[in-house]
């Protein structure tokens, strides 16, 4: 069950991922012709909706890239100052410190969408919330990628490093 809830969102996610960077890059590349075409007049919400759309895309991308442990780490001196027999367990505690810092700024986050609900774009008559709605849905992914760490040690759903075919 919980395989296959985890695959439904994994295939949503990358989805979404797929199609925002579709539409931005067509959206982008229609816009430059459009702009240099005599003839054609450029649209006048594609800046503002590719900006925004650019949020969902980077929240989407962060929690795809805790999936396969992409970001960043800096894990020099821990490997230095810890022996290599208490590195799960340190690198258990910093994915802890991590969640609980996505756990709130989801929660800050998502106070901010419901602030913003009536705030509309000036493109469409669209909440801006829901642009920022990506904020709280990218960390509380980051949270559940980070947290399946936390418990399996390392991701249960990635074999040797890769996403299983």
């Amino acid at each position: 069950m919980l395989v296959s809830l985890y695959g439904i969102m994994d295939w949503i996610r990358k989805a979404l991922i797929v199609g925002i960077f579709s539409f931005i890059v067509t959206t982008g590349a229609l816009e430059i012709f459009f702009r240099y075409t005599p003839g054609f007049q450029g649209f006048g919400w594609s800046d503002e909706i590719m900006r925004y759309l650019d949020i969902w895309l980077v929240f989407l991308g962060a929690s795809l890239a805790a999936k396969t442990n992409g970001h960043m780490a800096m894990d020099f001196f821990v490997r230095k100052l810890f022996p290599s027999r208490t590195l799960p367990g340190v690198r258990r505690v910093s994915l802890g410190i991590t969640c609980g810092a996505l756990l709130f700024l989801a929660v800050i986050s998502f106070q901010k969408v419901l602030s913003t609900w009536n705030v509309m774009i000036q493109a469409f008559d669209i909440p801006i919330a829901l642009f920022y709605f990506a904020i709280p849905i990218g960390c509380v992914l980051m949270f559940l990628e980070y947290l399946l760490m936390i418990i399996y040690g390392d991701h249960p759903f990635i074999v040797s490093g890769k996403e299983p075919a």
